[in-house]
C-alpha cells in the first residue's frame, strides 16, 4: 500500500495532468510537473514535458532536469543531443553545471555516451551535427579517459561546417574549453588558429589577449611577450593588452619589470572616463601596483594607490580588504582597518582571503581566540591554502599555546612558499627565513 505522502503526490500529478491536457502550452504547469516526476523517480515522464520547454524557452534548470532524467534513464543518444544544444545556446557546457560532474564519474553511461558520438560521426545517412560534435568533444577534454577522443570530434565538427564564422567562433569555443581545463598546450594552437583569419564573430584583442594567458600558463612567457608586442604594434592604445603585458611579466616571478608597466596603464589611461571598461582596468592596474609596492616593500606607495582606488570606487570589497590589510600587517590604523575588513567579509562571507585579513587583524588587536577561529576558516575553505595564510594561522595557534599545531601549520607554510606552482616572488624569499626562524624558536 502507498503511504499518505505517496497517495497525495499521485493525487496531484493526476490533477496536474488534467490541466495539462486543457493548458497543453503553459510552460509554468509543464516545468511543475516535471519537477515532481523526477522528485519521485518518473524520468519518463518528466522527459515529453521538458523538452518543449528546452526548445522554446531554455533555462538553466530546464537543462539541470533534462540532464537529470537522460542519465537516470541511460540514454546516450539523448544525452549527445543536449551537449550540442549546450554548446549552441553558450558555447561551452558550463550551463549543465554539477550533472555534466555526475555523468564523468558514471564510467559506464560516459562510455555509452562517448561510443554513441563516436558512432554517430561514422552515420552517413543521419550524422551528428557540429555543435553536437564540438560538444562531445569538450565532454571528452573533461574525461582523462577519453581525452584522446577529443581532437576526433573538434576536426568532424570543422569539418562539417561551411560557414568560416562558425568555424572560427567553434575553435575559440574549443580553445576557451581547454583553457578552462588547463589544457593549454592544445588551446594555443586553435586560437592561433581562429586568429589567423578573423571574422566579425570573433573580438581579435580579447581572442589575443585570452592567448598570451594560455602562453604563459603553459610556461612560454616569450610567446606570451611577442604576441602581445605584436598587438601593441598595431593598436597601442590597447588598455587590456598593456594590462596583460604587466601581468605576464608579474606571474613570471619579475615583479620590478611588471612595475612599471602597471604604472603606465594608469598613467596614460587616467584622464580617460569615457568607457567603463577603461576605468575598471585602471582599478585593476592600480590594484596590482599596490600588491608590487607590497612585494618590494614600498608601503606607503602601496596604501597611496589603494586610497586612490577607494576614491573612485568607495565600495570596492577588494580594495577594503587590500587596504585594511596593509594596516593590520604594519601595525597601525587598526580599528580602522577592522571596520573595512569586516565590511568586506560582510559582503563576500566565504571569501577566504577576506577571512585571513578578519583573522590577522584580530591577531594584531590581541583577539587571539577570535583570530584563530577566522584563520582557521580561512584555510578550510581553500583547498590550496596559501603560505602567507598558513603562517597567520600558525602565529595565531602560537599565541593560544597550541605549539606542535603551529609547527606543523609553520612547516606547510614553508611548503607551499616554495612551490614550483607558485610565481617567485622577493617578499615570499624573505617569509621562509622568518618562518624558519619560528620553527627553531618554537623547538
Amino acid at each position: 500500500k502507498k503511504h499518505g505522502k505517496e497517495k497525495a503526490t499521485d493525487k496531484l500529478l493526476n490533477q496536474l495532468e488534467k490541466l495539462l491536457n486543457r493548458n497543453p502550452d503553459n510552460p509554468f504547469l509543464a516545468d511543475f510537473a516535471a519537477k515532481l516526476y523526477i522528485e519521485n523517480d518518473r524520468h519518463e515522464e518528466a522527459i515529453p514535458l521538458l523538452e518543449p520547454t528546452l526548445a522554446d524557452n531554455p533555462t538553466v534548470s530546464s537543462y539541470l532536469m533534462v540532464m537529470e532524467a537522460y542519465q537516470k534513464t541511460n540514454d546516450a543518444n539523448r544525452i549527445v543531443g543536449l551537449l550540442g544544444k549546450a554548446v549552441e545556446l553558450t558555447g561551452n557546457l558550463r550551463v549543465l553545471g554539477d550533472s555534466l560532474d555526475k555523468l564523468l564519474e558514471d564510467e559506464q553511461l560516459l562510455d555509452k555516451v562517448v561510443k554513441k558520438a563516436l558512432a554517430k560521426i561514422e552515420d552517413k545517412r543521419r550524422p551528428m551535427t557540429p555543435r553536437e560534435s564540438l560538444g562531445a568533444g569538450m565532454l571528452c577534454l573533461r574525461s582523462e579517459k577519453h581525452a584522446s577522443d577529443a581532437k576526433k570530434f573538434l576536426d568532424f565538427a570543422i569539418a562539417s561546417e561551411r560557414d568560416p564564422e562558425q568555424i572560427a567562433t567553434y575553435k575559440v569555443d574549443w580553445a576557451e574549453q581547454c583553457f578552462g581545463s588547463e589544457n593549454y598546450a592544445q588551446a594555443i594552437p586553435m586560437f592561433q588558429s581562429a586568429l589567423s583569419d578573423p571574422v566579425d564573430t570573433i573580438d581579435p584583442e580579447a581572442t589575443t589577449e585570452v592567448l598570451a594567458m594560455c602562453q604563459e600558463f603553459n610556461g612560454d612567457t616569450n610567446d606570451a611577450e611577442r604576441t602581445l608586442d605584436d598587438w601593441l604594434k598595431e593598436s597601442p592604445d590597447s588598455a587590456g593588452i598593456l594590462l596583460r603585458k604587466g601581468w605576464v611579466a608579474f606571474h613570471s616571478g619579475r615583479p620590478r619589470e611588471a612595475l612599471p608597466i602597471y604604472k603606465e596603464v594608469v598613467e596614460r589611461f587616467d584622464d580617460e572616463w569615457e568607457t567603463p571598461f577603461i576605468r575598471d582596468t585602471v582599478r585593476e592596474a592600480r590594484i596590482t601596483l599596490s600588491s608590487l609596492h607590497v612585494d618590494l616593500e614600498e608601503f606607503e606607495a602601496a596604501e597611496e594607490v589603494l586610497l586612490k582606488v577607494l576614491d573612485e570606487f568607495p565600495k570596492d570589497t577588494g580594495a577594503m580588504n587590500d587596504l585594511g590589510y596593509l594596516w593590520a600587517d604594519r601595525g597601525v590604523r587598526l580599528e580602522r582597518s577592522l571596520g573595512m575588513i569586516q565590511a568586506a567579509v560582510k559582503a563576500e562571507p566565504e571569501n577566504g582571503a577576506y577571512l585571513d585579513s578578519l583573522g590577522w587583524v584580530n591577531y594584531r588587536l590581541g583577539n587571539n581566540d577570535d583570530a584563530v577561529k577566522h584563520l582557521q576558516k580561512a584555510v578550510d575553505s581553500m583547498p590550496d591554502p596559501d603560505g602567507i595564510i598558513l603562517d597567520h594561522l600558525a602565529d595565531a595557534l602560537a599565541a593560544v599555546d597550541e605549539t606542535d599545531q603551529a609547527v606543523e601549520r609553520w612547516q606547510q607554510a614553508i611548503k607551499s612558499l616554495e612551490s614550483p606552482d607558485r610565481p617567485p616572488s622577493e617578499s615570499a624569499g624573505r617569509l621562509v627565513k622568518k618562518i624558519t626562524a619560528k620553527i627553531k624558536a618554537a623547538k
